[in-house]
């Protein structure tokens, strides 16, 4: 118990004076998660490409008829290096090491009322079909912005999402606020909401894989003809799309959603403390739920010591010592 308590110590003391963020920590039913901010910075070269190589074969496992994607963290490194702008979130059997399922997060450069914000787009998830069944979701789909909420001490952050899936746009309707289009609700689309996705759309298509002649209806926030930009291979029929467990998003899929053209739903929302109360309460398994809230506490404890450490070290500038990120 005391060799525990003292490497836990020694993780908070290690990842506090960290320019960009890393975190390992074991999920408890025999996996390591090991969540990387902008990994280009934090791995060297022979690392990132094998790195890319096992992502590129867990996707072709993933995809339908085992169909390459070519945008996104798959696109040619020299013309898209998208590891120097995103959370990577790997997940890999302890055993055997391999990866089996991961999540890419670009960090999408947008301003709201002219300053620059932290915006994360909530990217490709990847399970390996083996593991599809030991409840891994919560750890993809959430955790890692609920990580960045808490490094960011608790300062709401954006997110944007784009699918056509009604399992996807149901589950980030209910755990996210401020969310526009919202399935489970009607929800107001505000002028924040139209400004981020405006630069979303203007700026930043390539990163889900959308091609420049999809067209976009700013008013319901929908995607016409995405699957031209490098995400051919996801796109899916009606009866192929993982449904909700509330009918209600699936009728409201159904109705603004053309399958057979291939559109998608663009959705804004803010992880917020809200947010992550309902994430807590809801996506986390209660098995998991003592280990989840350890390690939130480790990172929320970082942020707050960061400061700290930057006031005492001598090359830091006290210009760069701001009470918040």
């Amino acid at each position: 118990l005391i060799y525990k308590y003292f490497m836990k110590i020694s993780s908070i003391i290690r990842g506090i004076g960290k320019t960009y963020f890393e975190f390992k920590f074991e999920s408890g039913r025999g996996e390591t998660v090991h969540i990387l901010e902008k990994p280009e910075y934090l791995l060297d070269e022979i690392e990132q490409k094998s790195l890319r190589e096992e992502i590129y074969a867990l996707s072709l496992k993933c995809t339908p008829n085992n169909q390459a994607l070519d945008y996104g963290i798959f696109n040619d490194p020299n013309h898209n290096n998208i590891l120097n702008q995103c959370i990577l979130t790997l997940i890999r059997d302890n055993n055997s090491n391999k990866l089996i399922a991961f999540n890419c997060l670009p960090l999408l450069d947008l301003t709201l009322k002219n300053k620059p914000i932290y915006f994360v787009h909530l990217g490709l998830v990847m399970i390996d079909p083996d593991y599809r069944s030991k409840g891994l979701l919560y750890i993809l789909y959430g955790l890692t912005v609920v990580i960045m909420f808490c490094r960011k001490r608790l300062t709401p952050i954006w997110v944007s999402n784009v699918t056509q899936v009604p399992a996807v746009v149901g589950s980030f309707s209910e755990n996210f606020n401020n969310v526009f289009p919202n399935a489970l609700n009607n929800s107001r689309r505000s002028f924040d909401h139209l400004s981020l996705v405006r630069q979303i759309m203007l700026n930043h298509r390539h990163v889900f894989g959308v091609g420049n002649d999809a067209e976009f209806d700013e008013k319901m926030f929908i995607i016409k003809n995405a699957y031209t930009g490098g995400s051919d291979n996801l796109l899916k029929t009606w009866n192929q799309v993982t449904k909700y467990r509330n009918d209600t998003v699936n009728d409201f899929c159904q109705k603004h959603l053309n399958y057979d053209r291939g559109d998608d739903f663009i959705q804004i929302g803010k992880m917020d403390f809200f947010a992550l109360q309902k994430y807590i309460i809801r996506m986390i398994p209660a098995k998991s739920l003592i280990l989840i809230l350890n390690n939130i506490f480790i990172v929320f404890l970082q942020s707050i010591l960061l400061p700290v450490y930057h006031w005492f070290k001598a090359d830091t500038s006290t210009i760069y010592l701001k009470s918040r990120a």
